[in-house]
């Protein structure tokens, strides 16, 4: 039995649940109806997958034998633009107090450049600025050259969408908001100042969604 964490767009209140055999279709769909402790039972689009919601999903994905149903439908084959609802989040801007329901595709992002940080220590953050900037500006089009970094980053951005209702504006929101990031700690704590930040935390959190 599949026990996944969710967040209740209504009250906040993150909550366990048992959702039964999952299968991967265009949608992610739940043998069970997903209920809040406090809000009671609601549709996909009353719930996010948290953190800790996606690195289980990941797990049971990854792993033979877990409760899950493969539908056919293979996210990496499908572009961006064709992984995005209509309706997403429902903000127009990313901060301190909504980030959390961008938490699916910025540790994507992070998460991808934490590790190919670690394959490659000669990474510096004006590379991963200028990788950003592409994909800020790019990522919906199906025309343009990627580099391997850009290529993971677009992959797992892909997965993330596959698992949650997320449009084309979050998309660029969340980019934007790494970017941000990164050109800060550039430029508060030199040329690897985001790496280290990033590496750090990841490290401290040990949160590693897709290896």
């Amino acid at each position: 039995m599949a026990i996944i964490n969710f967040q209740c767009k209504k009250c906040k209140n993150e909550f366990d649940c048992e959702t039964g055999k999952i299968t991967f279709g265009n949608i992610l769909d739940f043998e069970r109806d997903i209920i809040c402790s406090k809000c009671g039972k609601f549709n996909r689009e009353n719930i996010w997958l948290t953190e800790l919601g996606q690195t289980q999903i990941g797990e049971l994905y990854l792993s033979e034998g877990k409760p899950i149903i493969a539908s056919g439908s293979n996210p990496e084959k499908k572009s961006v633009l064709d992984l995005c609802d209509e309706v997403g989040a429902g903000f127009n801007v990313i901060t301190k107090a909504n980030e959390n329901a961008f938490y699916p595709i910025l540790f994507s992002i992070e998460e991808t450049i934490y590790l190919h940080y670690q394959k490659d220590s000669s990474l510096e953050d004006s590379q991963i600025i200028e990788s950003l900037k592409k994909l800020r500006d790019n990522i919906f089009s199906e025309n343009t050259e990627f580099n391997a970094l850009e290529n993971e980053i677009i992959k797992k951005i892909k997965r993330a969408l596959h698992l949650n209702s997320y449009n084309k504006r979050d998309v660029s929101l969340s980019i934007s908001k790494v970017l941000n990031s990164v050109k800060l700690h550039k430029f508060t704590d030199g040329k690897r100042g985001y790496l280290s930040f990033i590496s750090e935390f990841i490290s401290e959190s040990g949160r590693v969604i897709f290896k």
